[in-house]
């Protein structure tokens, strides 16, 4: 069931904006049904591709036609705090969080609502962030939701809301674009899901790597960092920031090069390969 946003008024949705798509048909439905008049959300419920009795919402907020922000809620400054903490490490430090909290206070004491474009604006006055950071941040989480979302059934429905263009944190980016890129990712996914794990698979840097003098000593001690002891590879994502598909990409050439090994945790490495070539077909 799709929910109600709760603007004061907005106009009946047209047929258009409100359908119901197969699997991999919602590029092509998003694409046909969008344009630079829009704002508000694609509210959009999504079918467990696996089968099972589930769903999941998926909000991707559009202003003027461009993309401002995707999650699974509306957005807010606590879900596009947590964006930021995924993919900007510098933002989980401690001494970032309290610079955070310092910077929102003065609009929670006041009993104001936080203004997301001049928080960013802040957090860079501040040395928190850099604005590419924060531009990068948001992209990676759309394209990383379209990666996982674009693969399931469900329906979709354009619900107005004109005053997000007033709580938007950026100008937005080009739908099409966004898309385009969708689609070439999935067969980025094809083309590296012989070597890529599952992302809960561990991989290992194997001993003779530190000693490859064509190796830079930084690198060197980037990998040791990111894999000791063996990790996961959405552990080791979340530490370099990166998003799935960015992370798989870079260690997939680590593992054709012999640098890395592939483990399968509390699986045996075969299901963890078995697990890769699924988990390669959903993204």
């Amino acid at each position: 069931m799709l929910h109600d946003l709760g603007d004061a008024q907005v106009d009946a949705v047209p047929s258009s904006l409100s359908f119901s798509f197969k699997a991999l048909e919602l590029t092509g439905q998003l694409r046909q049904s969008s344009n630079e008049l829009l704002t508000g959300y694609w509210q959009i419920l999504m079918h467990d591709p696996a089968g099972n009795d589930t769903t999941k919402t998926w909000f991707l907020a559009i202003v003027r036609g461009q993309v401002v922000f995707s999650d699974t809620q509306p957005l807010s400054w606590s879900s596009l705090v947590e964006i930021l903490r995924r993919y900007v490490p510098r933002t989980r430090t401690p001494q970032a969080q309290l610079a955070i909290q310092a910077l929102q206070q003065k609009y929670e004491s006041a009993g104001q609502t936080i203004p997301l474009a001049t928080m960013l604006s802040r957090m860079e006055e501040v040395g928190l962030l850099e604005r590419e950071d924060g531009l990068k941040a948001l992209r990676q989480k759309a394209l990383s939701d379209f990666d996982e979302y674009f693969r399931s059934s469900g329906q979709a429905q354009f619900q107005p809301k004109p005053n997000l263009d007033h709580q938007a944190p950026i100008q937005g980016f080009d739908l099409n674009t966004l898309l385009f890129e969708a689609v070439k990712r999935r067969v980025e996914w094809e083309q590296v899901q012989t070597h890529l794990p599952a992302m809960d698979c561990v991989l290992s840097l194997k001993p003779s790597v530190l000693s490859n003098p064509d190796l830079p000593d930084l690198q060197k001690q980037q990998l040791q960092n990111l894999l000791q002891h063996g990790r996961p590879l959405d552990a080791i994502a979340y530490d370099m920031g990166k998003d799935a598909l960015t992370a798989s990409k870079t260690f997939a050439q680590l593992v054709r090069k012999g640098w890395v090994t592939v483990g399968g945790g509390n699986s045996s490495p075969t299901n963890c390969l078995k697990t890769l070539t699924s988990a390669a077909q959903r993204h």
